[in-house]
């Protein structure tokens, strides 16, 4: 039997560091690689309303995330979340 190497198709993820509020507290330094307001909820796993540099972000989780944003989460009726 001969030994084949072969090259895995490379994935490339951009990585954005975000002011992130969630729990209370001062903004965190969060690295994350969502791109809009829905992939940020499933990759934190938030649950509350988000809120990107003092605006309420689309219902439908399409506002975008860029790199530097301050990213509160509103959840249980608490601006940073729980």
């Amino acid at each position: 039997m001969t030994e084949v190497t072969r090259e895995a198709p490379v994935e490339t993820i951009t990585i954005k560091i975000i002011k992130l509020m969630n729990g209370g507290g001062l903004p965190q330094p969060t690295e994350v690689s969502a791109s809009n307001v829905a992939e940020l909820r499933e990759e934190l796993g938030l649950d509350g309303s988000v809120i990107v540099n003092d605006v309420v972000a689309d219902a439908n989780g399409t506002t975008p995330i860029t790199d530097g944003d301050r990213v509160s989460h509103v959840s249980g009726g608490k601006r940073g979340g729980k």
